[in-house]
């Protein structure tokens, strides 16, 4: 049994997670589903474009939020009301009534079960892109990673 340290759950109640099916999830070793749109949004990009574009975000001096990463998707979250707002080609904006599936915030780069991984953990006082940032971070990493795009 993992044994999950409080400051890992703090952010699961705001975010109106169903604490006894995160912890049983977690206690298997599988993903949790947290509801999307009250803490935070999550904007989902091509795996390839992932890590780019938090380099991209750094690298313009911007907060880099809660991100994790999986199989083909790279997770990013955003304030809420930040999917509204948000339009880019391949990409998919989850809000209110959305769930993702989550590792245990202790599952960290470069571990990788379930196929996903936190590359920044939620903790609070959580860390959150801004979504206009984190666009802009996206479309450099887009042409970089192919230029005349």
């Amino acid at each position: 049994m993992i044994r999950i340290a409080r400051a890992d759950l703090d952010w699961l109640l705001p975010a109106g997670a169903d604490l006894d099916v995160v912890t049983a999830a977690w206690d298997n070793g599988t993903l949790a589903p947290i509801p999307v749109g009250r803490l935070w949004d999550a904007i989902q990009l091509p795996k390839h474009l992932g890590w780019p574009t938090l380099n991209c975000l750094h690298r313009a001096r911007h907060s880099v939020g809660a991100s994790l990463q999986g199989s083909s998707y790279f997770y990013v979250l955003v304030p809420p009301g930040g999917a509204a707002i948000w339009k880019a080609p391949a990409t998919v904006a989850l809000s209110w009534g959305d769930k993702l599936a989550v590792p245990d915030p202790a599952q960290q780069v470069p571990l990788t079960p379930n196929a996903r991984t936190w590359v920044i953990p939620p903790r609070l006082p959580l860390t959150l892109s801004n979504p206009t940032a984190l666009r802009a971070a996206y479309q450099a990493a887009r042409r970089e990673a192919q230029p005349g795009i």
